[in-house]
């Protein structure tokens, strides 16, 4: 839970500073931002879970949830490209540093878990 809280509060945190320092593109950036945090907040926090009631099923749940982030990633980018409008290039930029940090976070996350209990 705590691990949610520090996730929460670095993301905001950063799309505070960048957006005070790029006032033109907070739409952007928080757009960037918001998609990747969710879907990073979800996995982990339904990683542990899996993980805790039955350690045995982790690597059937993390191929599932990588298609679902697959398919989600996509339709959600082709909803934010059809119905909002706003320039592209920033968000992309956002998009792209929030989706690898958080991934490496959850990265670094499972082998957390995986450590403090093993199988």
């Amino acid at each position: 839970m705590k691990l949610t809280i520090y996730i929460s509060m670095a993301c905001v945190g950063t799309w505070g500073l960048l957006s005070a320092a790029l006032p033109d593109y907070v739409k952007e950036i928080f757009l960037g931002m918001v998609i990747p945090w969710s879907i990073s907040l979800i996995s982990i926090v339904k990683t542990r879970s899996v993980y805790n009631l039955n350690p045995e099923k982790l690597i059937k749940h993390m191929t599932t949830a990588m298609l679902i982030k697959m398919m989600s990633y996509g339709l959600l980018l082709i909803i934010i490209f059809t119905f909002i409008s706003f320039n592209p290039l920033p968000f992309i930029i956002s998009f792209t540093g929030y989706f690898l940090a958080l991934h490496i976070t959850e990265a670094f996350t499972l082998r957390l878990i995986i450590k403090q209990k093993p199988i």
